[in-house]
Parts: structure tokens; sequence; C-alpha cells
């Protein structure tokens, strides 16, 4: 997962999450041949940095967070390799910095995601999905969505 900045207007404070892998598991149902409706729950440890009023104060926490996805899938093809596209709404939850009570707290943020890549049907019962992935998130207080972005890769059983 690639990291982003983003500011808010109060204060000029400004928050930077870096560069991170995540790990995680999921389960999914195809709906059809084509559609997949799928869910995943991913963790990491992500580096946050943030900075107030020009870096009069600043902060460094290295925190665990999770993200939570729900993903429907299109196969464009009914063939054992094919090129997917996917969608999905979830939620992040990460341990911030409260100036205002000096200490650490959870925020969760809402989230929604596109992706791109493709699907290997590898064996009887084995399939292979790398799909590169764009996430943004709608921090609280943030004047913009961050966004992440990365390359995901599954294995997975079908039954």
């Amino acid at each position: 997962m690639n990291g982003d900045t983003t500011s808010t207007s109060d204060f000029g404070f400004r928050t930077e999450i870096d560069d991170d892998i995540f790990y995680g598991f999921g389960a999914g149902v195809n709906l059809t041949d084509y559609f997949n409706l799928n869910t995943e729950l991913l963790f990491g440890s992500v580096d946050v940095e943030g900075t107030i009023i020009d870096g009069l104060a600043t902060f460094s926490v290295d925190t665990d967070s999770f993200l939570w996805n729900l993903n429907l899938d299109y196969n464009i093809l009914n063939r054992r390799l094919t090129p997917v596209v996917s969608a999905g709404v979830g939620i992040f939850d990460i341990d911030t910095f409260s100036f205002e009570q000096d200490e650490e707290e959870t925020e969760t943020d809402f989230t929604y995601n596109l992706a791109a890549g493709v699907r290997w049907d590898a064996a009887s019962g084995l399939f292979v999905k790398v799909l590169y992935r764009w996430t943004w998130i709608d921090l609280d207080g943030a004047d913009d969505d961050m966004q992440f972005e990365g390359l995901s890769v599954f294995v997975g059983a079908q039954f």
C-alpha cells in the first residue's frame, strides 16, 4: 500500500501515512459465472506522522490498523484466465493522536475502492487473483480523502 498525505483547515494540521504492507484473509461467493461478492480483512502496522501550525507541534505514531472491505468482482470472461474489475466499500481503523487530550485515540473511517487485474483458475479448486487497487479513506476532519494504492495478491480455494 502506497501512503498519502492530507491536511485540515483547522490549525494547518497535516497527516501523513507511510507506505506499508498489509496481510489478511477473506471469503467470497460466486453469484454467477461472472460476479463474485467477497469480503476481506487486512491487518498492518503503519507509521503516522502529523504536524500542526507549520511544524510548531509534531507527532509520530507506529500503529496497528486494519482495513475491512466488501467488494463485487466482475470476471470479464468465463475462462480459466480472465481480466477482473472490482469495486467495494469498507472501513479503515487506525490509532491517531489527539492534541487536545495529548494521547492516542482510535479512529474508524469509511473507505471505497476500485481495482483491476487478472484471475487465474490454476487448478481444480485453486485460484490466484492479482489486482491493482485504489482505496480512498474519508478521515475525520480532513479536507480531502486520502488515497492509497497498491498491488493485492490473493491465493484461494474454491468449493
